[in-house]
């Protein structure tokens, strides 16, 4: 918002997690497994709630399944402000929780966007003529979240409502294509 890179260009964002345990909730398509579920929302909710996106134009989507279960997957896609995003998710893969903001005059580097564990310390990186370094304190992100949903509770939900369903009409987008290309 306050241009500090300038005028935004291209988002990069990733979110996997080396969850391999067949016996967990989240391989049961029945349960509504699988990763585009589960750590797939939180890439693609980032259009909308960092960028406050109205439409949303998927330009590619690769999805890997394993036993009719989606395993890991990636879009490109770009919004009305022709800002280009590049979001990929996924299981059985190292650990990435970062997002990249690429503008005019520089960049913005954040890990654990998505989540981080009180023991984790997460870092903004702001790169144009030289780096600055904003360090985010250690927190419970689940209180914090749970906080912000009691103080301002109708106005949260109403807002939160409306972003679920548009990242969930993307997910349903993608899983009614009829032809899933495969990630090696």
């Amino acid at each position: 918002n306050n241009q500090v890179i300038g005028k935004i260009l291209y988002v990069k964002s990733s979110f996997k997690i080396p969850l391999n345990d067949k016996n967990n909730f989240r391989f049961k398509n029945k349960l509504g497994g699988g990763a585009l579920n589960d750590v797939g929302f939180y890439p693609i909710s980032i259009m909308f709630t960092l960028f406050d996106s109205k439409r949303i134009k998927i330009l590619k989507s690769k999805i890997k399944k394993n036993n009719n279960l989606d395993i890991n997957g990636k879009i490109s896609a770009k919004n009305e402000n022709k800002i280009l995003f590049e979001l990929d998710w996924g299981f059985k893969s190292s650990y990435q929780n970062n997002i990249k903001i690429f503008g005019t005059d520089g960049v913005v580097e954040v890990n654990f966007i998505y989540s981080k564990s009180i023991k984790q310390n997460g870092t903004i990186k702001i790169f144009k003529t030289k780096k600055s370094l904003i360090n985010v304190p250690n927190a419970n992100q689940i209180n914090l979240a749970f906080n912000e949903m009691l103080s301002a509770k109708k106005s949260f939900f109403n807002k939160r409502y409306k972003l679920s369903l548009q990242v969930i009409n993307i997910i349903e987008k993608l899983k009614k294509k009829n032809s899933f290309t495969f990630l090696y």
